[in-house]
């Protein structure tokens, strides 16, 4: 696997059995000549992966593990028999984050005139959110955007995974960091960015909103920190709207749904689709 784990270009290695793999390359999957020969040599595969990573495997009580390889940035969930019935699974998570937008022009993501109104819309300070299924090209979008922030503002980056690692000098970066043991305190999204206010910030960025964060996050850009950035789970650009909503109530706030609307309106400036890595649609918000 490892010619395929240095190819900047792949984003995903999906091992499906022993001799069933897969590769994609900005939203297009290909099949690759790779063999484990026998299903026992996958598990085996399997089970060194997750010891590498320091996570726990085994059959009877953690026959699915997510893990993170910090050293390569890599996402990878595996999953083991009974849970899947016919084979062991691997899926890894490789960032394809480190291109510029002219690249992602020469790469089809985005047109040229698209890339220009990128350029403006940063410069402008308007708050962005990039929606998409998983593995749409969104944290690749959100990569190459966060470099044309001016560099006389500050920013902070919240990621649970390091796959964005930006060139601008003057953004901090957080993972969020949760622990099984409970003596061990988590940094959790939602208090990684109530913490992130604090920190004299121009523009707040994270890598995907997914719970009660949205509330602090939006709550942010309302009071200042306008021309931030984030990417959400959503099946279109019209439906960020109510989804971004749905998420902000998840934290407890007794603030009519209505007014959550008014203030994510008055805070939102774009919504972007993607779609198997391009930019399928862009939406300017109306007040």
């Amino acid at each position: 696997l490892e010619t395929y784990l240095e190819d900047p270009d792949v984003s995903d290695i999906l091992i499906n059995s022993k001799e069933m793999v897969f590769v994609k390359k900005f939203g297009k999957k290909l099949r690759i000549p790779i063999d484990f020969r026998a299903e026992e040599n996958l598990v085996k595969f399997c089970y060194k992966i997750a010891a590498m990573c320091g996570g726990k495997l085994d059959e009877a009580n953690n026959a699915e593990a997510v893990l993170t390889d910090r050293e390569r940035n890599l996402r990878i969930v595996i999953s083991l028999k009974p849970v899947n019935v016919i084979s062991p699974t691997i899926c890894i998570r490789k960032p394809t984050t480190r291109f510029s937008l002219q690249e992602l022009v020469g790469k089809g993501m985005l047109t040229q005139n698209q890339k220009d109104f990128f350029i403006d819309a940063v410069k402008n300070r308007k708050t962005i959110v990039i929606a998409g299924k998983g593995g749409s090209g969104k944290s690749t979008l959100l990569g190459a955007l966060i470099n044309e922030m001016p560099l006389d503002e500050r920013g902070l980056l919240i990621q649970e995974t390091f796959e964005i690692n930006p060139k601008h000098p003057d953004i901090v970066c957080k993972l969020v960091k949760t622990s099984d043991n409970p003596e061990m305190k988590d940094y959790t999204l939602f208090e990684l960015t109530k913490i992130g206010l604090l920190m004299s910030l121009d523009r707040i960025f994270i890598g995907e909103l997914k719970d009660r964060e949205a509330m602090d996050f939006f709550n942010a850009v309302y009071t200042g920190h306008t021309g931030s950035m984030a990417t959400v789970h959503a099946n279109s650009a019209e439906e960020d709207i109510p989804r971004l909503i749905l998420l902000m109530k998840r934290s407890g706030t007794d603030i009519p749904v209505e007014d959550l609307k008014k203030m994510l309106l008055a805070s939102l400036d774009l919504t972007v689709f993607m779609n198997d890595y391009e930019v399928a649609d862009i939406q300017e918000v109306r007040r």
